[in-house]
This record gives C-alpha cells, structure tokens and sequence, in this order.
C-alpha cells in the first residue's frame, strides 16, 4: 500500500509529492531530506529535483 494511495498510475515527481511546498513565484522547497531544498525553480526543475529518490512514495 502506498502513501499517496489515490492515484497509484500517476507519475511520481516532486510536483505532486505533498513534501514539497510552494514558496513564491514558482519556488518548491523539499520538507523531506533534513536540509530543506529548493527543487522546482521559476516552474523549471532544478538539479535537486527528485533528490529524496522518491522516500514520500515508498512502501509503507
């Protein structure tokens, strides 16, 4: 069974992780690692992006 049980066909991405908070003007911050990053830049992915691997969507 996975966290994010309602839509398992979905393609899993920082943009539809509930870790990843919106902070302004196209910012999303990671709350998942340990050091809070920012992931999605101005609406474009930033090296980061993805970089917890996924842990929000892992098996429980």
């Amino acid at each position: 069974m996975f966290k994010n049980k309602k839509n398992n066909n979905q393609k899993k991405t920082c943009s539809n992780c509930s870790n990843a908070v919106y902070s302004g003007e196209g910012c999303f911050i990671c709350l998942e690692l340990d050091e809070p990053i920012c992931v999605i830049d101005e609406w474009v992915p930033t090296n980061n992006h993805f970089k917890c691997k996924g842990k929000c969507y892992s098996k429980l």
